[in-house]
């Protein structure tokens, strides 16, 4: 659950954050994991490319602007550590897909279903 101190704050959202200049994925996908839930991943799988405008860009009420995102989404299914929450998390928390949280960032149940549905073949939306 996103804290008051970043965008789209009381939101739900699967751990995340955004790729440094000169960074590649997999370090960024490192580095935001353990800032943002204190956990290592082990093999984590690409998933998916996502930057579908319906879901994709959200507005900033602080600001009135509407924010684009593109998404690279991977699959963890292995980790290391313990989790704790960070200052851009209120509460963390495993849910059943069936079962999500509300409110959540639109992306999200999709990049879900994609993992749960993630057979090799890499989804792009």
């Amino acid at each position: 659950l996103r804290s008051d101190s970043v965008l789209f704050s009381r939101h739900w959202c699967l751990p995340g954050g955004y790729v440094k200049g000169g960074q590649n994925w997999l370090k960024a996908l490192s580095e935001e994991l353990v800032e943002d839930v204190a956990l290592t991943a082990v093999e984590p799988r690409f998933v998916g490319i996502y930057s579908d405008p319906k879901v994709n860009i959200l507005h900033d009420a602080k600001t009135s602007q509407d924010i684009a995102f593109l998404v690279a989404s991977f699959l963890v299914r292995n980790f290391t550590g313990d989790v704790k929450v960070s200052d851009a998390s209120l509460e963390f928390g495993w849910f059943s897909p069936d079962a999500l949280p509300s409110p959540i960032l639109p992306s999200e149940p999709i990049k879900i279903q994609d993992a749960l549905d993630f057979s090799g073949q890499c989804f792009v939306r």
